[in-house]
């Protein structure tokens, strides 16, 4: 291929019966800009080629990379039941623990509620008069008002036969440590 030097560069040897030569020189000098135009193109369009070529060999070397690590990721993740028997054996005791800690705040809900219902009525009582009163805290022993409708009594002690829940066993912050029972 010739370079655009070349081109301009290039001279005709002089014959009688030639061509013009200005007519000549007129004709080659644009061809010559063209020429030199499209082989700086060509030289910019090769080197993008070969940053190209480059990335997809990288792009390929990685591909084989992430392909050996999913592979081994899922070797892992078959392995891993089997590795650590104890995993199912904690996920229920973590559920026990779970169920427990919901019936306690259930309990402790209704415990509350039962004594805002006790302060509720401790407010709507003439506290000026004496009562007597079987038990310290017996206000169910009294006959209702006649405006108010009757409730019904709850449990004197509602803790009383709920299981006790013990997290003796529970770990938390910088002291726990999994691998330990």
């Amino acid at each position: 291929m010739l370079t655009p030097q070349e081109v301009q560069e290039k001279t005709f040897p002089k014959a009688l019966r030639g061509y013009d030569m200005p007519s000549v020189d007129d004709f080659l000098e644009p061809l010559a800009q063209d020429y030199a135009t499209l082989y700086q193109e060509n030289e910019v369009l090769k080197e993008k080629l070969r940053v190209l070529v480059k990335k997809l060999e990288e792009y390929h070397d990685r591909e084989e990379e992430v392909k050996a690590v999913a592979a081994k990721c899922a070797k892992m993740m078959q392995e891993a039941p089997t590795q650590n028997p104890d995993v199912a054996q904690e996920e229920e005791r973590l559920s026990l623990a779970k169920q427990a800690a919901a019936h306690f705040i259930e309990a402790v809900e209704k415990d509350v509620k039962a004594h805002l219902e006790l302060l509720e009525t401790l407010k709507t009582r003439d506290l000026g008069e004496k009562e007597t009163r079987k038990k310290p805290y017996d206000y169910e022993s009294e006959a209702p008002a006649e405006s108010e409708p009757e409730k019904p009594k709850e449990e004197a002690y509602p803790m009383a036969d709920r299981p006790t829940i013990k997290f003796d066993n529970l770990q938390f912050g910088s002291n726990y440590d999994p691998t330990k029972e």
